[in-house]
């Protein structure tokens, strides 16, 4: 719900729990379960990256089990029949951070935050910065692996990691093709 819906921290995160039902409603949540700011915080620091990767990991692998990951389309060959097509795409994620309005000695712009960068002119941001998370997910919309990245690097750049990395994470998965954008 934060990364979706775009939330920039914990307080507020809590704040639309206590306001809006069908945020709970979809992680699964009453009214009077909604967590205090802070705990958001202890529960990324207790998991780690490693901890994510694998709730992740889970979850991927039941949507195979109960056949999300191939969804019967009536057309595609036989070839790929009952395999998982994946598509590739990345999404602009805005930054919080702030430039200090100033450049380095190399003419790149100083950012209060170093992982993010200037993207590509976008029709809600004229100079947008931040990232873009680069993503493998299924033809049915769940996603397998994504990869953050600041915001001017291109999808041809993560495209073979991605997909090193689901071959790696899911070994045993059936995976048939990627579909790419231009």
């Amino acid at each position: 719900v934060k990364v979706k819906e775009r939330i920039s921290s914990d307080r507020e995160l809590s704040e639309k729990l206590a306001r809006i039902k069908i945020y709970r409603d979809v992680i699964g949540i009453n009214h009077n379960e909604i967590p205090a700011h802070n705990t958001f915080n202890t529960l990324r620091q207790r998991l780690g990256p490693e901890g994510f990767i694998e709730i992740h990991r889970h979850f991927v692998l039941q949507a195979y089990k109960l056949g999300l990951l191939t969804p019967p389309i009536s057309d595609v060959p036989k070839m790929v029949r009952d395999k998982i097509i994946l598509t590739g795409d990345s999404t602009f994620l805005k930054a919080v951070a702030s430039t200090k309005g100033e450049k380095d000695d190399n003419g790149n712009w100083i950012f209060t935050d170093d992982s993010v960068a200037f993207g590509k002119p976008h029709h809600k941001h004229k100079y947008p910065v931040g990232h873009r998370a680069h993503t493998l997910t299924s033809v049915s919309g769940i996603p397998i692996v994504s990869r953050l990245a600041p915001a001017n690097e291109s999808d041809k750049t993560h495209i073979l990691p991605l997909l090193r990395t689901a071959i790696t994470r899911y070994p045993k998965l059936p995976f048939a093709c990627v579909i790419l954008d231009a």
